[in-house]
């Protein structure tokens, strides 16, 4: 029994006595008798219409008593006579207020349970919140548990936008789409800049008549309008909208209790599931960020490899290409005497033979000889369009005979570049006449030129039969050839060059479809 209660029961008990014990003492007037309506009367609103009931019928029966008890028998009439119509009343009294008190206990008493149950509601509705982090999942959930558990036909959540600088629907119920995102406010305006600046809730009765509801959300039909702030960790993580649009006047203070204690539930797990959503993009920042330092650690150690190999071999190719050159020359200079000789065939015609492999041999010497000292020049600005018009002009008839169609694409607004012009074009003709090769039934050599955060990147991508997986990697290395004829020194030299001037020289391909060689080096200053 609770406490309010058992203090009604005892002021019940002692008081009916203590009326009955001042009457039969004073034997006061008959209007003195009302004096027990006031028991009466607590009995009916503590025990209803049986407690009344029986209380009114207790009080009869002791007043009865008392006034027949009265010694003096002119009193005792005339009290009778004044006296019989508050006994009446007791019967009127009691029953009555017995049984009002029980409806209005039974108002209370649905009214708490009403209560209680719209409470279990928003508490399960925010146990099924929180166990989902995903952000746009739970903006859905909150929207769809605020129209099972508050009083709404249509509503709306707010959210600032960071990019437009002003709140936006970030999702909606009962609302026209097309209406939807281009409901906006600014930082301080309409309904959602007022709770936010408040931080409290705001209750419009008459939509129509307040200029802080959006037109669209009035021509949607909205008569009244609730807004409850989002508040986590002391900051507002968005407005809850709740609109009418069959009254106006229909959120009392009872609904913007509700509206709170959903709203104080549901801000947690959106701000739980926004910062689980932060965390979860800078976890995929990171790993990106991880996997590209990866990458270009293992780019700059195979670039390491590869000099380091590029420096042995150089010098070993060095050292064998003095050894070889003096003896070759002296070779070269006693067949040209001997061809100086009028010599009967065959044997002229097998002494130029020797003179070819000669000159080849001489040439993969002096080749070996550029791999480990490249030929010197001075750096000087240059544009490399001009310098791909020259190579391209160069290498003209063995493109067309080739049948090898070539697509220039170049970017506006070129800057030249600081190199030895004559090492790069070097660089481009051997980019070139290796695309011939690999298109010996002709085909198409798109050459691109574009600049990106202060590089020039030129590629040269062909149509050709394209390079196997296993040895792209190894193609840069010297004396690495697929050609039966190849030397392997070509693409050797040409990114030794290419990294002596700052820049790169890579190569992708895709087997059956062709191979794109990219040359990018540093624009001037």
């Amino acid at each position: 029994m609770r406490p309010h209660r058992s203090a009604a029961n005892i002021v019940f008990y002692l008081s009916l006595p203590a009326v009955f014990l001042f009457l039969v003492l004073v034997r006061p007037p008959g209007p003195f008798y009302v004096l027990p309506l006031a028991p009466i009367a607590l009995a009916a609103m503590l025990h209803g219409f049986a407690g009344g009931t029986l209380a009114a019928l207790a009080a009869m029966a002791g007043v009865a008593v008392l006034i027949a008890l009265d010694p003096v028998a002119a009193r005792r009439a005339t009290t009778l006579q004044e006296a019989w119509p508050i006994l009446v009343m007791y019967l009127v009294v009691g029953p009555f207020v017995g049984w009002l008190a029980a409806r209005e206990r039974e108002r209370l008493f649905e009214a708490e349970r009403q209560w209680s149950r719209k409470m279990a509601a928003i508490s399960d509705a925010g146990r099924e919140i929180a166990l989902s982090l995903d952000l746009d999942r739970i903006l859905r959930l909150v929207m769809d548990k605020a129209v099972e558990t508050l009083p709404m036909d249509a509503g709306a959540l707010f959210q600032f936008d960071t990019e437009s600088q002003a709140y936006r629907v970030a999702v909606s119920h009962n609302l026209s789409s097309d209406h939807v995102n281009q409901i906006t406010f600014g930082f301080d305006e309409g309904v959602p800049g007022w709770v936010v600046r408040h931080r409290q809730a705001l209750v419009i009765p008459d939509a129509t008549a307040d200029d802080r509801v959006h037109p669209y959300v009035v021509e949607d039909g909205v008569l009244s309008v609730l807004a409850i702030p989002l508040i986590a960790r002391e900051q507002v993580v968005g407005v809850l909208n709740l609109y009418h649009k069959t009254n106006t006047n229909a959120f009392d203070d009872e609904a913007v209790q509700l509206a709170q204690v959903f709203a104080n539930q549901t801000a947690i797990a959106i701000e739980n599931a926004r910062l689980v959503d932060e965390l979860r993009q800078a976890a995929t920042e990171l790993e990106a960020r991880v996997e590209r330092r990866t990458r270009q650690l293992r780019e700059t150690q195979a670039q390491i490899i590869r000099a380091e190999k590029l420096a042995v071999v150089g010098r070993l190719a060095a050292s064998v290409a003095h050894e070889v050159n003096n003896p070759l020359q002296a070779i070269a200079l006693q067949l040209e005497l001997i061809a100086d000789e009028e010599l009967a065939e065959p044997a002229g015609g097998r002494l130029a033979t020797v003179q070819v492999e000669v000159a080849r041999i001489a040439n993969i010497v002096q080749r070996l000889l550029d791999f480990q000292r490249p030929t010197p020049g001075e750096r000087a600005p240059h544009q490399v369009s001009a310098l791909l018009d020259d190579v391209l002009k160069l290498a003209d008839k063995q493109l067309q005979q080739h049948n090898v169609i070539v697509v220039r694409e170049e970017g506006d607004d070129l800057n030249p570049v600081l190199v030895v012009g004559d090492q790069i074009k070097q660089v481009f003709l051997n980019l070139v006449l290796n695309t011939v090769e690999a298109m010996p039934d002709g085909g198409e050599l798109r050459v691109c030129t574009q600049q990106t955060n202060g590089v020039i990147r030129v590629n040269f991508t062909d149509t050709g039969s394209g390079i196997p997986p296993e040895i792209v990697d190894h193609i840069f290395e010297p004396f690495f050839s697929t050609k039966a004829k190849g030397t392997g020194l070509g693409l050797a030299v040409s990114h030794q060059i290419v990294t002596g001037h700052g820049g790169s020289l890579g190569a992708t391909s895709v087997p059956g479809q062709g191979s794109t060689f990219t040359v990018q080096l540093p624009v001037e200053g």
